[in-house]
């Protein structure tokens, strides 16, 4: 029985681990379409990059790949 719960123990860890991280990624994510929108709306580029705190190149980047 302890075997099992050690290995419950872990599973949820790495779960908890790998939730944390996909909600950085996900924040990441909305953080670039944030900032894509702002450009889409005439916004000044380092404006956004001052609002979201993405750095200014990759928001340059994101919005010649349109």
């Amino acid at each position: 029985m302890a075997f099992e719960e050690e290995l419950k123990k872990l599973v949820e860890k790495e779960k908890q681990k790998w939730m944390e991280e996909g909600k950085k990624i996900a924040f990441a994510e909305a953080k670039k379409q944030l900032a894509h929108a702002m450009l889409k709306s005439g916004m000044m580029p380092e404006k956004a990059a001052e609002i979201t705190g993405l750095p200014l190149a990759d928001i340059l980047a994101s919005s010649v790949q349109d």
